[in-house]
């Protein structure tokens, strides 16, 4: 009997040593190997994200600027043979259209100044791309900030404009013709109803100042049109303008009043405004208000949880050192725990 027991106590000894020496430390080392294996992968996941992301922008920054310089070419060649190829510009530009036509002339210039600054820009991100290994992120974080601030969008917007004002030039002629007939068309139907009413008696005004200035208007403008076809067009419309206030004549008797409208007569307006009310009520008896606050209250939380995952992604390496450190500390001290039981054998 006192042999089993001896041989019992040995055998728990020898498997608590065995616990202590060999399954707690390699347990330890699995765990710290596959933390840092998790480490790695989630390093490498970011990184392949990044990239991908920034490689998305870069292509689509290519393809915007490579448009960008087909149509600032052809924008800057239809600029330059716009007077020559427009069978209308029949003398040289003057007043409002030089002026447009230079305005747009340098605006093409600064454009093309621009894009080639964003070709630099892509020229950088492209270098920082291929710099780029490892699982460093800082190069690829560095190539979308430029791919951002490139600001390729802006100047698509700009060059927009500018064959706006080009369409502007080439149908300035045919705009400032028609505004030119429809101008003429009123003053001669103004002429002839003042000659009716002077014939009439009803007027001892044949002709107000009005008719007279927007008569030399026309005809100043008319003279205009083949070297300024946008200042003709400007003056036809103050000629038009005068035109209409001479239909106004001193003589002629203030329009009837029309009758108040009955206080039981409802407009379109009033009908929109009751339409509206009887929607506020229902919703203020659905409770529409509180689910509003409660929709707002989960967009709030939303956004607060994405910033605080935000703050804690830069954190994550610090968090996986702080991880290793303390099963390396695990581990020392099992190996205590090992010394200590041997001394105790010894003993």
């Amino acid at each position: 009997a006192i042999m089993t027991r001896v041989r019992d106590e040995a055998r728990v000894r020898l498997d608590r040593h065995r616990l202590y020496t060999r399954t707690v430390p390699l347990a330890l080392l699995g765990a710290l190997g596959l933390g840092g294996l998790a480490a790695l992968g989630l390093l490498y996941y970011r990184k392949r994200h990044l990239q991908g992301i920034v490689a998305e922008q870069f292509q689509a920054f290519r393809d915007k600027a490579v448009a960008l310089m087909d149509q600032l070419d052809a924008l800057r060649q239809r600029h330059k043979t716009l007077p020559a190829t427009d069978p209308d510009f029949t003398a040289p530009l003057s007043g409002a259209t030089l002026a447009l036509y230079n305005e747009v002339e340098a605006d093409l210039n600064r454009l093309w100044d621009r894009w080639l600054k964003a070709m630099e820009v892509w020229d950088q991100a492209q270098k920082l791309l291929r710099a780029d290994s490892g699982l460093a992120i800082k190069q690829a974080e560095e190539a979308r900030k430029l791919l951002a601030e490139g600001d390729i969008d802006e100047l698509i917007h700009q060059s927009n404009s500018c064959t706006e004002r080009l369409d502007r030039l080439n149908r300035g002629h045919e705009q400032a013709r028609d505004a030119l007939k429809a101008g003429q068309r009123e003053l001669a139907a103004l002429r002839k109803s003042f000659d009716q009413s002077a014939e009439a008696g009803l007027s001892t005004v044949s002709h107000p100042k009005e008719i007279e200035t927007a008569e030399a208007l026309l005809t100043e403008a008319e003279g205009m049109i083949p070297a300024d076809p946008i200042g003709a067009e400007e003056l036809i419309g103050r000629s038009r303008q005068a035109l209409a206030a001479a239909t106004v004549r001193p003589d002629q008797k203030p329009a009837r009043p029309r009758e108040a409208r009955p206080s039981y007569a409802y407009g379109p307006a009033d009908e929109v405004a009751a339409a509206a009310a009887k929607f506020r009520s229902v919703m203020a008896r659905l409770g529409f208000t509180n689910l509003m606050g409660l929709l707002i209250r989960a967009w709030i939380a939303v956004w607060a949880l994405a910033l605080l995952i935000g703050l804690l992604t830069p954190l994550m390496p610090l968090a996986l050192f702080i991880l290793g450190f303390v099963i390396i500390l695990a581990g020392l001290w099992a190996l205590w725990r090992t010394v200590v039981s041997w001394f105790w054998f010894g003993m």
